[in-house]
């Protein structure tokens, strides 16, 4: 099993690649750009699109073919919309523009990146995006993360798109990470789990016992 992970230098990402079983190749931003500068990582170049598309020939192209991807991406602060747009239309035009140009290169990346696979291997293997369940939630008392909501529903429509082309995609919400190591050795003993994929989004929940972990299953239409 060869596993390629996007957004490798985080610990959170770490200790989810040490519990990986098989061989994992590491991808993370520039040096300077890394949670942790000290990761042993190939550096990837997620844009502007010609880089992409010569980073995915020059370095994509000589690793070992994919069993698995894993992308978990930093979004950082997601900008939020004033709830009276219209007091300074054009300082909100633009947020909604920091919104689009801090997340572009990543989401092109990731539909570049999983095309390429599909065009040079028919790859049908795991595609595992580490997102948020939230966009499936319409409780109105999260009208207020509107651009973060957005951003997420992106990431469905990903997902659904890689589903459609025959590979193994789902998306993985750590939800309300107060536990973050240990969810992360709850995730990554999922990922490896029999039969993952047959729904195209988990959460994670604590039970009445807060050390025993659970999984929010979303159904997708044709597996219900």
């Amino acid at each position: 099993m060869t596993t390629w992970f996007f957004g490798a230098s985080s610990d959170w990402s770490q200790r989810i690649i040490s519990n990986l079983e098989g061989k994992v190749i590491p991808f993370s931003r520039s040096i300077n750009e890394r949670r942790n500068p000290n990761i042993d990582s190939i550096t990837v170049n997620y844009g502007p699109s010609h880089h992409a598309k010569l980073w995915i020939e020059e370095v994509a192209s000589v690793q070992p073919k994919p069993d698995r991807v894993i992308f978990n991406f930093n979004t950082s602060a997601t900008p939020e919309l004033n709830e009276n747009m219209l007091t300074d239309v054009q300082e909100q035009y633009q947020v909604f523009g920091s919104w689009w140009e801090n997340n572009k290169q990543q989401l092109f990346f990731r539909t570049l990146l999983l095309n390429w696979l599909t065009n040079t291997y028919n790859y049908k293997g795991d595609v595992v995006h580490i997102t948020s369940q939230i966009s499936t939630d319409h409780n109105p008392k999260y009208k207020h993360l509107q651009m973060y909501k957005t951003l997420r529903a992106v990431d469905y429509e990903i997902i659904w798109n890689n589903r459609a082309c025959g590979m193994n995609a789902y998306g993985i919400c750590p939800a309300s990470n107060r536990k973050p190591q240990q969810w992360a050795d709850y995730i990554a003993e999922h990922i490896q789990s029999d039969g993952v994929g047959k729904h195209w989004l988990y959460g994670v929940a604590e039970t009445e016992d807060p050390d025993v972990l659970t999984m929010i299953k979303y159904n997708d239409w044709e597996k219900e």
